[in-house]
């Protein structure tokens, strides 16, 4: 699942262009990361909570709700 977010506030993005792996857990994969500030009801507050709710769906089907 993809979901483009504009006009979002940056806080840390430490690894925004090169992936790196957790330094505690040998075996994980190399991912981008970063942090951002989203307006409370802005529509990429909205896409956001829909992409994590589809998420949650796809993973646990019916216990996503609770």
């Amino acid at each position: 699942m993809k979901v483009q977010l504009k006009n979002v506030r940056l806080c840390f993005a430490q690894n925004l262009f090169i992936a790196k792996a957790f330094a505690n857990d040998p075996d994980a994969t190399e991912k981008f990361q970063f942090e951002g500030l989203i307006d409370p009801g802005s529509e990429n507050h909205t896409l956001m909570r829909k992409a994590i709710q589809d998420a949650a769906a796809k993973e646990w089907a019916d216990k996503a709700g609770e």
